[in-house]
């Protein structure tokens, strides 16, 4: 199968819906925080389109390309579903940790006159622990859980935060994912209200 191939499949649920002057919401978060859980109730609460990165490592693993030894396709994939949507002007929550591509993914939205928010995920480590090995028993029940993320890969995202250029200005919200479920909602609510203000700010 040809990249445009895969390409093609991979944008072709995205639904367009272009404005005036598009944006994007995305994470800085380690495996297994809870990146998803939040995208989805940002989504519900907003009606953007969440475009997870873990669903095209799933995608390529449907035609036999194995994500884990062809990174360089899936992020070539992930950045082109990217400028796909800008190209479009359609607002999207990026389901992905940009840790160590903020710099590319931010670079994107400015040349097209885009706006990205960066949302950072904290928790105490035995938490993402124990939600990573409670997601690797759960796996499959949920279709639109996409991640596999094993314990093995946060730490080896710790490791790699040594080397992260990512500047710590740029977080635009801050989300303490040790509340309860009724409290991160609050706090996504709170972030929504900051979101709904920053983009009338743009406007005036």
């Amino acid at each position: 199968m040809s990249y445009e191939e895969l390409l093609k499949i991979v944008i072709s649920d995205i639904p367009i819906n272009p404005q005036e002057k598009p944006f994007g919401i995305t994470f800085i978060a380690p495996p297994g925080i809870g990146k998803t859980t939040v995208s989805k109730i940002l989504s519900k609460k907003t009606g953007i389109y969440i475009t997870a990165n873990d669903k095209i490592r799933r995608i390529v693993e449907e035609y036999g390309i194995d994500p884990e030894k062809n990174h360089k396709l899936v992020e070539q994939l992930a950045n082109d579903r990217t400028v796909y949507m800008l190209e479009n002007k359609t607002n999207m929550i990026i389901d992905a940790n940009m840790q160590f591509f903020w710099e590319s993914a931010q670079n994107n939205f400015k040349n097209h006159n885009a706006s990205l928010y960066f949302i950072k995920l904290v928790c105490e480590e035995a938490e993402i622990i124990r939600r990573i090995k409670e997601r690797e028993k759960n796996f499959g029940k949920d279709p639109e859980n996409y991640s596999r993320a094993p314990v093995e890969l946060y730490y080896k995202y710790k490791e790699k935060l040594k080397n992260s250029t990512f500047p710590e200005e740029l977080v635009f919200y801050t989300i303490d994912m040790n509340q309860s479920q009724e409290k991160i909602e609050m706090e996504i609510d709170k972030l929504v209200e900051k979101l709904t203000g920053e983009k009338n700010n743009e406007q005036d």
